[in-house]
C-alpha cells in the first residue's frame, strides 16, 4: 500500500507541480524562509510536510482542485528554500 501511495505521489508530482509560481512568489517565500531562526524553520517544515499530505491526498481525490495543486506548489517551493538553508 505504502508503494501504491508513493507511486500515486510521483504522478501527482509529475503532473502538477510542472507549473510555475511567479517570481515574485518565489522571492517572497525566499526572504520569508530567510527571516527565520532555526527552531522556526524546523517548526515550519514541520508543519509545511502535514499540510503536504493532507493536499496530496485532496489532489488524489480531485485532480482538478486547482486551489490545492497551487498551495501544494508553494510547500514544495518553501520545503526547498528551507533545504538549501
Amino acid at each position: 500500500m505504502k508503494k501504491l501511495f508513493a507511486i500515486g505521489s510521483l504522478f501527482i508530482f509529475s503532473i502538477y507541480l510542472p507549473a510555475e509560481l511567479t517570481s515574485d512568489q518565489i522571492e517572497a517565500i525566499e526572504l520569508k524562509v530567510n527571516s527565520m531562526s532555526l527552531s522556526e524553520l524546523n517548526e515550519r517544515r514541520v508543519n509545511l510536510n502535514q499540510e503536504k499530505s493532507i493536499l496530496e491526498s485532496n489532489i488524489q481525490s480531485n485532480p482538478s482542485d486547482s486551489t490545492s495543486v497551487t498551495r501544494l506548489k508553494e510547500i514544495v517551493a518553501e520545503l526547498s528554500a528551507i533545504k538549501k538553508l
